[in-house]
């Protein structure tokens, strides 16, 4: 039995794939997958992108915990 993951949280940068092409195939591979995605580089092209793509979440960092 395979077991998956109920949440995922990824950055828009990293190693050998963006982000955003990570969250492509999270969504693909299951399409009720949480998904939150940050970034410290947030443009609003990159936030639709995201959201449109599934993006349950698009948080910028540095998060302001007030």
């Amino acid at each position: 039995m395979e077991k998956g993951c109920d949440l995922v949280i990824t950055d828009v940068i990293l190693p050998g794939e963006s982000g955003m092409e990570f969250l492509k195939t999270c969504k693909k591979k299951n399409p009720d997958l949480i998904v939150i995605v940050m970034t410290e580089y947030a443009t609003i092209e990159s936030v639709i992108a995201a959201i449109r793509v599934g993006a349950y979440e698009y948080i910028i960092k540095p998060i302001d915990h007030e």
